[in-house]
Parts: C-alpha cells; structure tokens; sequence
C-alpha cells in the first residue's frame, strides 16, 4: 500500500513544478483564444476542434504535474521538444518547459 502513495513536492520542486504547469496553462488559454478567434472570422468550428486537441494534451500534461504523476513529467518534456521547432514562442516555452523540468531535483525525487 505505502508504493501507491505518492509523495507531495516541497522547496524548489514544488516551485519548477508550478512554473511548468503555468506554462501549460497559459498555452491552454492561448489555443482557447486563437480557436475562439477563427470561429468568430471563419464562422466555423472547424479550426476550434483542431486545436482543441494540442490544449488537451497540454491539459493531460498539467494533469499528470499536478498529480505528481511520472508520466506528467515525461509528457511535458515531449511537448517541450516538440515547441522548440516552433519559433519564436514556442521555441522560449519549450526552453522553459524543459529548463524547469530537468532540475536536479526532480532527479533527485526519483
């Protein structure tokens, strides 16, 4: 039973783990934002449900990272690796996503 317990982050982890999931989140609001936009201009839901999908996994993602779960973690490097080739801003979030996920002590946690 103790190995399904899984342990609450504190100090720093808890500090780089909240960095992370408020880059999630506010990606989540940017795709909210540009979807609403082109239903407004195209008048269709089209684009809306297309990028529907990326702010789900970022959800996934932030709630993989709030749950302390390992494959939040993984999850989040991967879509840090996958924004870097999107220059300008995604390449600065996915800088951020895996500065702030590669810390010593999340190694350290593990």
């Amino acid at each position: 039973m103790e190995a399904d317990k899984i342990e609450s982050p504190t100090g720093n982890l808890l500090k780089y783990r909240n960095k992370a999931i408020g880059i999630h989140k506010f990606i989540i609001a940017i795709y909210a934002i540009f979807g609403f936009i082109m239903l407004y201009v195209q008048g269709s839901a089209v684009m809306l449900f297309i990028l529907a999908f990326p702010a789900f996994i970022h959800y996934m993602a932030m709630l993989g990272l709030e749950g302390n779960k390992p494959w939040g973690r993984i999850l989040s490097i991967l879509i840090g690796i996958v924004l870097l080739f999107g220059f300008p801003f995604g390449t600065i979030f996915g800088v951020s996503l895996l500065y702030y996920l590669n810390k010593k002590e999340w190694h350290e946690k593990n």
